[in-house]
């Protein structure tokens, strides 16, 4: 390869590493944004709610625990912006209400976790299928049959069974 000829590889590396810091930035700055709003108004208002909103763009980050860094984010700039806001209204309702825009924030970083966990078991199903299918092509039945049901000795058996009537009347 010339010096001339991009190193492709390397350059979908870089531009996958400056769109992860972009969109850190990007959820950093509106973090900080939403904190300037909470403390603008008096407390009683829903100001650590908006905190969500980080938590979710945390879907499109290709790191579950980022859902979960963004929600430790939200936790702490609402108890922050709790102490920064103008006091006004009753205590007890202030406390609540930010007790449950924390428990709504750790709720969407459950459910985004969870959703990335399962897009990652399914897009593991999907290179599996894909390998066997290969393997189908190529003529390899019996081995994606015993891989299909390899925690499975009783199906295993029933194959083995298979295989050798399958041999028997070959034979015949």
């Amino acid at each position: 390869m010339s010096q001339d000829t991009p190193n492709q590889e390397g350059d979908e590396a870089a531009t996958t590493a400056l769109h992860k810091s972009w969109a850190l930035a990007a959820t950093g700055a509106l973090s900080m944004f939403i904190l300037a709003m909470d403390t603008a108004f008096p407390l009683g208002f829903a100001g650590g709610v908006p905190y969500i909103v980080p938590v979710l763009l945390g879907f499109w980050s290709p790191y579950r625990h980022h859902a979960v860094v963004f929600a430790l984010i939200g936790t702490a700039l609402t108890i922050t912006g709790f102490y920064l806001s103008l006091p006004a209204g009753d205590p007890g309702i202030v406390i609540a209400n930010r007790g449950l825009a924390i428990f709504a924030v750790w709720t969407t970083a459950v459910g985004v976790t969870l959703q990335q966990r399962t897009q990652e078991r399914l897009r593991a199903s999907e290179r599996a299928l894909a390998e066997r299918r290969e393997l189908v092509k190529m003529g390899y039945t019996d081995v994606i049959m015993r891989s299909m049901v390899a925690d499975q000795p009783k199906a295993l058996a029933s194959l083995e069974r298979l295989g050798e009537v399958r041999r028997a009347i070959a034979d015949a």
